[in-house]
């Protein structure tokens, strides 16, 4: 997890390419995470969690630490980060665990004061 900074960056590259290549798609998804990412009946907190425990179920590390870095920012906890990871090793089994032990391994690097601004922060410039 040395290179999770620099892993975050190419992703954020990544992302902007995408923006290039097919922005009316990359408009779509902007306004789905927008219109996602407010408080309604589930607080964003909560939204950040599922979104993190599908990413493991789905065996993706790469999203579910993206996801992570999310809910890091939404105020999840590293005990509410731990549960949501074990629901999703519950639900998924093996391939779940290993992409979750990323995301614990991730989390114990992090801190909230050194979260850098949300992966997807550059569709809304």
């Amino acid at each position: 997890m040395k290179d999770l900074e620099k892993r975050y960056g190419q992703l954020k590259r990544n992302m902007k390419t995408m923006e290039f290549h097919i922005p009316e798609t990359m408009a779509g998804l902007d306004k789905l995470i927008r219109n996602n990412s407010i408080e309604g009946a589930l607080s964003l907190k909560t939204k950040e969690l599922i979104a993190l425990s599908l990413a493991v179920h789905a065996g993706n590390s790469d999203c579910a630490l993206m996801q992570l870095r999310e809910a890091l920012q939404a105020g999840a906890s590293d005990d509410e980060i731990c549960e949501t990871v074990e629901v999703a090793v519950m639900m998924g089994g093996r391939p779940s665990l290993v992409t979750g032990s990323d995301v614990v391994a991730a989390m114990s690097e992090l801190s909230r004061e050194d979260c850098p601004q949300l992966l997807y922060d550059h569709l809304s410039d």
